[in-house]
């Protein structure tokens, strides 16, 4: 019925938000901590009770896609096969879903090269999944340290938030934007997006540490600097 349609498509997608929400630590380059037992919980929770609502292409892709970046590569196989059997012909499935969720699998296990390329089928779709494609090849990218390919995929985010405003990539996008950029201006828009976001998200905290770190370099600089010319002060006046 369409209340259990509903319900499981909220389900399915809250599991690609708790995935994501769980991202965003600068050591995992973005993705969410695959060995997380916590999150494993969560994300199988989630998709199981979505797939026990209704069993349809939506719920099927989302949650393999919450499985996938999630590195969950056991749990969303199969629903990757389940996929490619029921729906052979479908053309945003087989153009858009499917290269997602594998280019999601191509970036946990640290195949960058791959996810962009499975990504180039998914670009004339890539206005129907919410910033994913974009979101993933920023990542991608960043990944094969090719900084300025990384922050144009994170702008077409940033500048076309209209297409899915209420899409969970668009604060992260900001904050790989201000990694690429290392521009404290571009940390408080991030900041400001998710003033009202929990305090232990860990991309809050990672860039609260990223953003310390780098007023402390900045401040050691300018103590050494100020250190080095009183020396040389000194040294004159002798």
């Amino acid at each position: 019925s369409g209340a259990f349609e509903i319900a499981a498509q909220y389900a399915a997608e809250q599991a690609i938000r708790t995935v994501f929400w769980s991202s965003g630590a600068e050591e995992a380059a973005g993705l969410p901590p695959a060995n997380d037992s916590r999150l494993r919980r969560e994300v199988k929770a989630q998709t199981q009770t979505a797939l026990g609502l209704v069993r349809n292409k939506l719920t099927l892709s989302r949650t393999a896609f919450a499985l996938a970046f999630a590195g969950q590569t056991s749990e969303a196989e199969p629903l990757i096969k389940e996929l490619q059997a029921e729906y052979p012909k479908d053309t945003l499935i087989n153009g858009l879903w499917l290269p997602i969720i594998g280019a999601a699998l191509a970036l946990q296990n640290n195949q960058p090269e791959e996810t962009i390329d499975l990504l180039e089928t998914a670009e004339r779709f890539e206005r129907a999944a919410e910033f994913y494609p974009q979101f993933l090849r920023g990542l991608a990218y960043l990944k094969l340290n090719q900084t300025e390919q990384a922050i144009i995929e994170f702008e077409k985010i940033l500048g076309h938030r209209g297409e899915a405003p209420l899409s969970v990539v668009y604060p992260l996008a900001q904050l790989e934007s201000a990694r690429a950029k290392k521009d404290k201006n571009e940390y408080e828009k991030f900041f400001e997006m998710w003033r009202d976001a929990d305090k232990d998200m860990p991309s809050l905290i990672a860039a609260r540490k990223e953003t310390f770190a780098k007023r402390n370099a900045r401040s050691g600089n300018g103590s050494r600097l100020q250190s080095d010319e009183s020396r040389r002060g000194r040294n004159g006046e002798n």
